[in-house]
């Protein structure tokens, strides 16, 4: 049985793809993680809950989870995609830290880690099965709310790094065409860049407004029309200071 276990083992981990180029291994990697992004999104699919239900301890009858915005309890029902949608993701978040803790300092693919990062597929994704499998047992406790505000803040700073990223794409854009602009035929490009800048001016003033139509209530939601509109205001002012002389 040994024999037999490892030999199924070895067919498998040949299947798997093992490859020393860092860039395949990449978007294998980024595929993994729109598989975990589909398989939370599936999580909160209406009718789920019935099977989520079914996980020992996961919801239990007569389990409540109390919302601080609102007076009384409400049924674990409502919560239950939502807390399974965490364990994913949380088993995907303890993957890529544990792997990237096996990877601090390796810089070449000639490190003998480097074939943990490039190889080894059956096992990694047997692994991040076997964790995700996992966390869907980990008692509810303060389990879901400490994930909430892990998630809340990693969010924010991936916000700050693709602004960050989107400005600076924008910024080369701009240049690559102001420079061709000057060097070739000015007309031709000063249109191109005029078409695109209307069409993203007037892509963002159609976001606003579908903002304004579902995200708040002509007698209500205050909070979100305060940041609609001061978002607004923003990108107005932001546009008028970069076309000032002294800016320029």
């Amino acid at each position: 049985i040994p024999c037999l276990c490892s030999g199924a083992s070895c067919l498998l981990c040949r299947c798997c793809p093992n490859s020393k180029n860092s860039t395949v291994t990449r978007l294998i990697y980024a595929f993994l993680l729109l598989l975990s992004t589909v398989l939370a999104c599936i999580m909160l699919a209406p009718g789920m809950e019935e099977q989520l239900k079914k996980i020992p301890g996961f919801c239990d009858e007569g389990l409540h989870t109390q919302i601080p915005h609102l007076d009384g309890f409400v049924s674990c029902d409502v919560f239950v995609g939502y807390r399974a949608v965490y364990r994913v993701s949380f088993a995907m978040a303890v993957f890529f830290f544990l792997l990237s803790l096996l990877m601090i300092e390796v810089k070449t693919s000639n490190d003998p880690r480097a074939s943990i990062h490039n190889g080894f597929w059956f096992f990694k994704i047997a692994a991040i099965v076997a964790i995700m499998v996992g966390a869907f047992y980990i008692p509810e406790g303060p389990f879901t709310r400490a994930w909430f505000w892990i998630g809340v803040s990693g969010a924010f700073c991936f916000i700050l790094i693709q602004l960050v990223l989107l400005v600076d794409f924008a910024h080369s854009w701009n240049e690559s065409w102001v420079e061709k602009m000057e060097e070739g035929n000015s007309k031709c490009w000063y249109a191109a860049l005029v078409s695109c800048t209307s069409l993203f001016y007037a892509l963002s003033l159609v976001f606003v407004v579908l903002f304004y139509v579902f995200y708040t209530k002509p007698d209500d939601c205050t909070e979100n029309k305060f940041f609609i509109s001061f978002n607004m205001i923003l990108c107005i002012a932001v546009s008028i200071v970069s076309i000032l002389p002294k800016v320029q």
